[in-house]
């Protein structure tokens, strides 16, 4: 697999839709990107899917959604959206999981860098030295 070692891809699944090898290559290189923001963030697998709303069937117009579920560090992330696109709904995922990665990133290191602070000032203000 030429996917890197930061994020392991668990599988891509087609739902109601052919999983084509265009679809395929596609979602993998927007998983790609994705895995580049979890660098050294293991560990950190994603599932994929693809697929046609089982409700959209035989109504004449195509809806395509796409999913992703994350884990990365015990922390579960998961995105869905849809596109009459397929690569687009794929794309649209791929933004929204983004998004919330990044999201949980900064607020993980704002919340590190409080308590260095904290502890910072704690050991400065030790009443035990004169």
């Amino acid at each position: 697999s030429t996917l890197s070692s930061y994020m392991k891809l668990e599988g891509i699944t087609g739902n109601n839709i052919e999983l084509t090898p265009a679809i395929e290559e596609y979602m993998r290189t927007r998983i790609q990107k994705l895995s580049k923001i979890v660098q050294n963030m293991e560990p950190a697998t994603i599932r994929a899917e693809v697929g046609e709303p089982l409700s959209q069937r035989g109504k004449g117009e195509n809806v395509f959604y796409a999913e992703l579920n994350a884990t990365i560090q015990d922390e579960d992330f998961r995105g869905h959206r849809t596109d009459p696109n397929v690569f687009k709904a794929i794309e649209k995922v791929r933004v929204d999981m983004y998004r919330q990665i990044i999201r949980w990133k900064t607020k993980g290191r704002s919340e590190q860098r409080k308590m260095e602070v904290t502890i910072k000032r704690l050991s400065q203000s030790d009443p035990g030295q004169s």
